[in-house]
């Protein structure tokens, strides 16, 4: 099966939060410490260098403990959700 993947580079600076409303993303800790809250989720997800974790469902909360960067994959078959897009974008724009 042939999967297109689309990544965008996210920053926060310490205590900036966003929320994710894609479903199926994979969050990739690059560098900082970032805090996880889902939704339907029942427990919090903390994320150091290295880690990762994939939100099954939109509503993830994500907010830095410190200055973090982070990877947003969306795992969907196709081009990117547009919320995927709207972020890499504002990303991008702020730089």
């Amino acid at each position: 099966m042939n999967v297109a993947t689309r990544a965008a580079g996210i920053a926060l600076a310490r205590r900036e939060s966003m929320t994710l409303n894609d479903a199926n993303v994979k969050i990739t800790c690059r560098h900082g410490c970032l805090w996880l809250t889902e939704r339907y989720g029942s427990e919090d997800i903390v994320l150091e260098p290295g880690q990762s974790h994939v939100a099954r469902a939109p509503g993830v909360v994500i907010e830095a403990l410190r200055a973090s960067g982070f990877e947003l994959r969306t795992l969907r078959p196709g081009a990117a959700a547009p919320g995927l897009r709207a972020w890499a974008g504002a990303a991008l724009s702020a730089s």
